[in-house]
């Protein structure tokens, strides 16, 4: 009688590990196939892309480029995941930093099989925000892509938020006990079958993002053999391919780089006015950021340790410039309406940092805003 795979399923935000069978039902006994790794959720973020369709072995390094755009980050510091394109053909993709992907990879004592944000586990039905509390930290996810981790005091802040990503009308679960002194009224409290890493197992196998995708994709023999009978049997094919998906590749991104490279000029020319011409944009912006060496440096290093984990995952917000003016942080937002700015501004309060909400103009697709945000504020 063949033996039963098990495998752990190892959760690192509170450093608990538990022993499945294939269907993700706790067991005993020792693991015989790789682990899956659940990583914190808060450090995932989700965005969706303007990107054309390329063959796979350019998408790799096109979506780093976007997602730097996107995120204002260095695209050799992020790792980025192709999700799924969306009916408008804007692709999701799931970005993390490299950073992170490797310690979460060293976390465990054997190569994971899968690396998942935890939160994407939660069982979800469209139409509902789903909330779980780990004894520390809410779990919540909102949509497919919809998830995040978060301290039970910043609930009553980002709820609003889930539920607008949810849809209208959409409902409020708690999955077991809510934390003490949060507000539950109105919303539906269901029991747990198991502790919440069971729940969490139990999403495993459907949860639509895996992290372990391009230099961190998994490298075990099986996979090999499949990879390379695969190879064999497309040979010929590609070979007849190859150039044709290598001008049709070439003439999409041609295309897409003059546009990026007029979006760069414009955003170059907001954030250092002082330079007139632009020639190489990166080692312009480098000098003219070590210009701010000494305290300016460090207060604006301090400023975005605080202000950027409240930017990352806001799917519904876009940030459309950061500027530092020597005492405070200017980020210029399109949100949905003004009630996402003042959203923003009690978030931030709520980290001990002043915001004040300036230059807000209403359109018929949602607002725009500046918020000056600085520990403390003339």
């Amino acid at each position: 009688m063949a033996r039963e795979s098990l495998h752990d399923i190892v959760e690192l935000a509170v450093g608990r590990r538990l022993t499945v069978d294939a269907r993700g039902r706790p067991r005993s006994g020792s693991p015989t196939a790789a682990p899956v790794v659940l990583v914190p959720a808060d450090r995932v973020s989700v965005l969706r892309v303007d990107l054309p369709r390329v063959s796979a072995r350019r998408l790799h390094e096109a979506l780093r480029w976007a997602a730097e755009d996107a995120m204002a980050a260095s695209a050799e510091d992020q790792h980025v995941v192709a999700l799924e394109r969306d009916d408008d053909e804007r692709l999701a993709c799931a970005v993390a930093t490299r950073n992170d992907m490797r310690g979460w990879m060293d976390a465990v004592d054997a190569p994971p099989c899968r690396m998942v944000p935890d939160a994407v586990c939660l069982p979800w039905a469209s139409g509902e925000v789903v909330l779980a509390f780990d004894g520390r930290q809410v779990l919540a996810r909102f949509g497919r892509f919809g998830f995040d981790r978060l301290e039970p005091e910043l609930l009553d802040a980002l709820l609003p938020e889930f539920v607008e990503a949810a849809g209208p009308q959409a409902r409020v679960v708690w999955l077991g006990d809510p934390p003490p002194g949060v507000d539950s009224a109105g919303h539906e409290v269901r029991p747990m079958a198991g502790d919440l890493l069971e729940v969490l197992a139990g999403g495993v196998e459907d949860a639509p993002v895996d992290l372990l995708q391009g230099e961190f994709a998994p490298a075990g023999a099986d996979r090999r053999r499949r990879t390379w009978s695969l190879a064999a049997g497309l040979a010929v094919l590609l070979a007849v391919l190859v150039v044709a998906d290598a001008w049709l590749g070439v003439a999409a991104l041609r295309g897409h780089v003059e546009e990026l490279d007029d979006r760069i000029e414009h955003r170059f020319a907001e954030q250092f006015p002082d330079i007139g011409t632009l020639v190489r944009p990166r080692v312009q912006a480098e000098r003219a950021l070590a210009a701010l060496r000494g305290g300016q440096a460090d207060r604006f290093v301090a400023l975005m340790a605080g202000v950027s984990p409240l930017f990352s995952g806001a799917g519904s917000m876009q940030v459309r410039s950061v500027r530092y003016d020597g005492e405070a942080m200017l980020v210029d937002v399109a949100v949905p309406s003004t009630n996402d700015l003042d959203a923003l501004q009690r978030q931030f309060g709520a980290r001990g940092l002043e915001a004040r909400i300036e230059q807000v103009t209403v359109g018929e697709t949602g607002a725009r805003g500046r918020l000056r945000i600085g520990e403390s504020l003339p």
